[in-house]
């Protein structure tokens, strides 16, 4: 099953209202960034008395800010003698 661009996967036996209740619950915890959820799965425990609910989203994209003297930015940012500093620091472990 198909829900605006989410997959959705639940028990067949499993009422339409139920599945739509737990769908709903889920975009309600996460308002900020339903967009980002791709895949929801509504799993019936094995005694069939809990429902586990699992979602997937999309990776962000994240940017590494360096500070090289007191400067903050990304390193595509940096001129030339910055970037040779960042080449010639002594990394420590």
């Amino acid at each position: 099953m198909n829900i605006n661009g989410v997959n959705i996967i639940a028990p067949s036996d499993m009422h339409t209202e139920e599945v739509k209740y737990y769908i709903d619950y889920i975009l309600d915890k996460h308002k900020k960034d339903s967009s980002t959820i791709t895949d929801i799965e509504i799993k019936l425990t094995e005694d069939g008395k809990d429902v586990d609910l699992f979602y997937t989203v999309k990776p962000v994209k994240f940017d590494r800010i360096r500070r090289v003297t007191g400067y903050l930015g990304n390193i595509d940012n940096f001129n030339n003698a910055k970037q040779s500093e960042i080449k010639e620091r002594v990394k420590h472990k």
